[in-house]
């Protein structure tokens, strides 16, 4: 009888001590999922805002995604690189549309001189003479209209690469005198001279048909801008671990503020339209090319009418 008058009160206190157990598992699971409810907002609310921002610039792609969430953490940065592609995305579709416009802008141009000259020729009976004049002006539009659209394609070919090719090592001297020697002909009819500096044999990881296209690009535009009785250098060198073809002139110059632009595409100088006509093409198609393999171009000059020079460098090994 006394044993169970001792445990009636232990088994009430164990009764109780189960409830208040029970009570106290619940009630703290309770406040772990508020809290953690709390913690996964406020740690997704960076990320709600993230989702918001980008649903929005689905039609109105010119914003930002926000980057001030109270602190610096790893959604700061992902949020950081997105608007850097974000801008570099945008900055390729204005350079595209005004590819396309000037593009556009350029064949129009020439198609609308051969149907203005043809119009004009048409509208009334002319002599063999003037029908010969016509047709030679719309051959000099139709040759500037197929000259656009061939570098045109070069460009875009260019461009299109995924990777540079990987021919066997060129030798630069040699091929540069070549390509030299092929346009003196020309130079000569100018009144113009061109000078080879003598170098040493420098072995570029880089097609001849690239390089060829890009001497002759530089050699063409020395020769519009180059006045009768003046001198064009080519050099080819070799600095550290690049190979340098430079070609400098005694022509027209540019503007020091000019030198960048001088390699977008379609741009051309005021100078340089008052002394020949052009695309506009070729050192962006250079720029493209010297690129293409790891390398680089420039253009410096002292000042308009002080002569130009152009450089492009290649690597002389390529990373595989």
């Amino acid at each position: 009888m006394e044993v169970t008058k001792l445990q009636s009160p232990i088994h009430r206190q164990l009764h109780n001590l189960r409830w208040l157990l029970v009570v106290g598992i619940g009630s703290g699971v309770a406040i772990a999922m508020l809290v953690g409810y709390g913690l996964a907002r406020r740690a997704l609310r960076p990320v709600a805002s993230l989702t918001a921002a980008a649903k929005e610039m689905q039609s109105q792609p010119t914003g930002t995604l926000p980057t001030n969430f109270g602190v610096e953490d790893e959604l700061t940065d992902l949020a950081e690189t997105f608007n850097s592609l974000l801008q570099r995305l945008r900055e390729a579709l204005q350079r595209e549309r005004r590819f396309r416009a000037d593009a556009a802008h350029n064949m129009f141009t020439s198609l609308t001189a051969i149907q203005s000259e043809l119009d004009v020729t048409l509208r009334n009976p002319r002599s063999k003479d003037e029908y010969r004049e016509a047709l030679r002006a719309v051959l000099r539009y139709t040759e500037t209209l197929s000259s656009l659209l061939d570098e045109l394609m070069t460009l875009s070919r260019i461009e299109a690469r995924d990777e540079p090719p990987a021919p066997s090592p060129l030798d630069m001297k040699s091929r540069a005198e070549d390509r030299v020697n092929r346009v003196r002909r020309r130079a000569e009819a100018q009144g113009v001279e061109v000078a080879w500096e003598e170098a040493d044999r420098v072995e570029i990881p880089v097609s001849s048909e690239d390089f060829d296209l890009v001497l002759d690009h530089l050699l063409d535009n020395a020769l519009k801008y180059t006045p009768e009785g003046e001198t064009i250098s080519v050099l080819v060198s070799r600095d550290g671990d690049e190979g340098i073809l430079r070609v400098s002139d005694s022509g027209i110059g540019f503007a020091s503020e000019e030198a960048e632009c001088l390699f977008d595409r379609f741009y051309r100088t005021g100078a340089a339209e008052q002394h020949a006509n052009g695309g506009g093409l070729g050192l962006p198609i250079v720029k493209a090319i010297a690129e293409s393999y790891g390398g680089t171009v420039s253009a410096r000059s002292s000042g308009r009418e002080e002569g130009s020079t152009f450089e492009v460098r290649f690597p002389l090994h390529q990373d595989s």
